[in-house]
């Protein structure tokens, strides 16, 4: 095979790597120019040195060519761009053994020639493809990132494995077809084992993160229900003092100011009964504590519960992060007099989350990118992750975010979300 040759199947390698990467980062759009750039770059490299060095030397260079490029084009760290790498390549290992056999069907044996190459990259390349087009395997990479030890090791044993058989198959490629039904076998039994693992880890997981959140957040539930018992004792306090009103006030229309002025602060301390109807405890506890901090910030807060039974299958500690990172995002604007405006309600079968505050007009186009990886309108470093996280976990489960404007007596910012 000439080296002209060994470059035109290496592009074929390289375009289904960047197809790959791409969906399992859920990237929307890249660069052109940079994924133009190298994705020539490394298809000559690996063709060059194809051609130059010994085949299992060759293997590795062209893994290191792939990494490098796949750093400087997704702009991951490189610890994540090594397990991006991984996952990828077991992937597109996996999908190359599958076009073993309708190639072995076809030609009855398999050479390495230009020409078989050419088929093989070609079916290769369509079926990487399909995978990109309509395999939801961005949540590995999910798992992986979000630093989920069980997925870590199975990406890593899963590599391991298609390691070995692809050194099989440079071997003895006719002998792997040949027992084609006993390592498809051996394959299931390390998967369905992969599998029990997997299963059995995140069960323990959500287990641990259940106990962490209900430990952190049932004390806040248990002062919020003695504030509310202690504020019960001052009702007949409440019920004299309004008669008393009609004693002290001069006229009509300083009875009524009176009136009005003292049960809107008895009104704004009665909202924290709101909490206890809310069907979900630890949620409860949680916006309480938001509610406290706050006002300790000298920022209005103010919860609206219009649905008090909030049926989901997320999970708690999910609904925490959720709940979180809306209404710090609200809270570290830095606006003057800032007000948020928290609102729970439903509709139809999906639960409405809405969290706004006060915020200057935003352009479409910021809003359009707000929940894009790395875009925050903070100057501060490791910044816009937050709700690109929100994002997340709102497609994890079917439903849909949105920003937008509201126009009053200020402008609001709000982040909508709806989840099944």
């Amino acid at each position: 095979m000439t080296m002209f040759e060994a470059i035109i199947l290496s592009v074929f390698d390289v375009v289904s790597n960047i197809f790959i990467a791409k969906k399992l980062l859920s990237k929307n759009s890249i660069d052109k120019s940079k994924l133009f750039f190298w994705g020539i770059a490394a298809s000559i490299l690996i063709g060059v040195q194809g051609n130059m060095i010994d085949e299992w030397y060759t293997v590795i260079l062209a893994g290191l060519i792939v990494i490098v490029m796949l750093f400087f084009l997704y702009k991951q760290r490189f610890i994540e761009t090594i397990y991006l790498y991984l996952i990828s390549s077991v992937i597109l290992m996996s999908i190359q053994i599958i076009t073993i056999i309708p190639l072995k069907l076809i030609f009855g044996e398999i050479t390495y020639s230009f020409n078989i190459g050419l088929i093989a990259q070609t079916a290769n390349i369509l079926l990487a493809i399909c995978v990109y087009l309509f395999i939801p395997i961005h949540y590995v990479y999910q798992f992986v990132i979000n630093k989920n030890k069980v997925f870590k090791y199975l990406t890593v044993n899963a590599f391991l494995i298609m390691v070995l058989l692809a050194a099989y198959w440079y071997i003895n490629i006719d002998g792997m077809i040949e027992n084609l039904i006993s390592i498809t076998t051996l394959s299931l039994v390390i998967i369905f084992v992969n599998f029990i693992i997997l299963k059995n880890s995140l069960m323990n997981e959500h287990t641990l993160n259940k106990l962490k959140v209900n430990e952190q957040y049932m004390p806040i539930i248990d002062e919020l229900i003695s504030d509310i018992k202690a504020r019960q004792h001052d009702f007949k306090n409440h019920l004299q003092a309004l008669g008393m009103m009609i004693f002290a006030a001069k006229d009509k229309e300083d009875m009524l100011q009176r009136y009005e002025k003292y049960t809107g602060q008895i009104a704004s301390k009665e909202e924290l009964n709101e909490f206890l109807k809310y069907n979900n405890r630890v949620i409860a506890g949680f916006l309480y504590g938001k509610k406290s901090q706050a006002e300790a910030m000298n920022i209005k807060f103010t919860i609206q519960i219009l649905e008090h039974v909030f049926v989901s299958k997320i999970y708690d500690y999910e609904w925490i992060e959720l709940f979180g990172i809306l209404i710090d995002n609200a809270m570290e604007t830095n606006v003057e007099d800032n007000e948020i405006v928290v609102i729970i309600d439903k509709e139809k079968d999906m639960n409405i989350l809405i969290v706004k505050n006060k915020h200057p007009y935003l352009e479409k186009e910021i809003l359009k990118n707000m929940f894009n990886k790395g875009v925050s309108s903070k100057a501060k470093a490791n910044r816009g992750y937050g709700l690109y996280n929100v994002k997340q976990i709102v497609t994890k489960y079917h439903g849909s975010i949105e920003a937008y404007n509201e126009a009053g007596a200020h402008n609001y910012v709000v982040l909508k979300a709806l989840i099944p």
